[in-house]
């Protein structure tokens, strides 16, 4: 398995070192205060709706009397919903990309809406990773915050700082959460939750988001000792994805769920995902190892350019990338094809109407405008 992930660490990097381009710098940018409301609005009401949609999919406000399993079946309303709250993160990004131009009071009321918006959607779906890719928006977003043009005020604590705290949060919270979860079960009671650092780390490293190297030997001693190799499933399955399962009783499952019905059948519904790794090596075998060369040419394609587009694209990729990584292969690129759609058209339709590069401006006009 070592020998495995080190080749395919070098796939990785050999395809992702065949598009690297020269290095090219990204001068400062002003977008219309316009624009970016026009953006934030659109998605907004994306959200909403997706709120509207979970809720109709839940049929019933009391959501706490749902368990996880019964919030995870997908109907075509949550569906909808969904992807709807993966767009919310560009939200996120656009508003904390600005946040140096905008009114402390409306930083603030942003902080409000993430915080309750958050916790509803955890509620909604018992899952961390839209908090995980909201999150991650933010971070991103007041990471570039020093490209946009125009600053109301600037910190005194370095970005480089308050994002690397921000994501230290994060990841603490993204533990904590995935035991909490389990509180929130019905007839379980959150205050019997006994918040343990120390032991949700221990048992993340062991079995869990960090540790995930013994699932991933798991699979590959399983196959194909006792079962074949899958030849491909996991990648041309993409190709059947918009037909309905009742339409096709027997479409191909996806990859976690075929490694769920073999290591755990006893349980219904499970999903086992087994490590980008496992999942190259229970296709093809040794060879399968070979696409993360392609999944390196893929990445470098998307980085090569540095540009308001790609920067909105790398901050709402944190789960879909999280996923891929996990042993995901549809779900994953379905993610990233939505919002990259999202992200061009929002890029394209609104922002290239509406942005001045900072350097096209006499100096005079910077400084009668008050942009430093």
């Amino acid at each position: 398995m070592t020998t495995l992930s080190v080749i395919g660490i070098l796939y990785f990097c050999i395809g992702n070192c065949l598009l690297v381009g020269k290095k090219t710098k990204l001068d400062k940018m002003y977008i219309k205060k316009g624009a970016i409301k026009k953006a934030t609005v659109l998605i907004g009401l994306v959200t909403l709706v997706s709120i509207l949609f979970s809720f109709i999919d839940a049929g019933t406000l009391n959501i706490m009397s749902l368990s996880r399993m019964e919030l995870k079946n997908a109907t075509f309303f949550r569906l909808i919903a969904t992807y709807g709250f993966y767009t919310t993160s560009i939200m996120y990004f656009l508003v904390f990309f600005t946040v140096k131009a905008r009114r402390r009071t409306n930083v603030l009321k942003w902080l409000l809406i993430f915080i309750i918006l958050e916790t509803l959607i955890f509620m909604l779906f018992r899952t961390r990773s839209m908090l995980v890719v909201h999150s991650a928006s933010v971070m991103i977003g007041y990471y570039y915050s020093g490209l946009y043009g125009y600053n109301k005020y600037n910190s005194r604590v370095s970005p480089k700082f308050i994002t690397m705290a921000m994501g230290v949060g994060l990841f603490l919270v993204a533990i904590t959460s995935r035991f909490l979860r389990g509180f929130l079960q019905p007839n379980q009671n959150i205050t019997n939750f006994d918040f343990d650092l120390k032991a949700f780390l221990e048992a993340s490293i062991q079995s869990g988001d960090i540790g995930y190297s013994t699932t991933v030997l798991d699979v590959i001693n399983y196959v194909p000792a006792t079962q074949d190799l899958l030849g491909g499933q996991s990648y041309y399955r993409l190709l059947f994805i918009a037909v309905p399962r009742s339409i096709w009783e027997n479409k191909p499952l996806n990859t976690q769920q075929v490694v769920a019905n073999w290591l755990a059948p006893e349980i219904p519904g499970m999903s086992i995902p087994p490590g980008i790794i496992g999942d190259a090596y229970i296709n093809f075998g040794v060879s399968g190892i070979l696409i993360l060369l392609i999944i390196g040419v893929f990445f470098s394609s998307l980085d090569r350019k540095l540009s308001i587009k790609n920067f909105m694209v790398w901050a709402v990729s944190a789960t879909w990338i999280f996923h891929l990584v996990r042993g995901g292969f549809t779900n994953p690129l379905i993610i990233f094809l939505m919002l990259f759609v999202v992200s061009t058209f929002i890029n394209y339709r609104i922002f290239n109407k509406n942005m001045i590069r900072m350097d096209f401006w006499e100096p005079e006009f910077k400084d009668a405008a008050g942009y430093k």
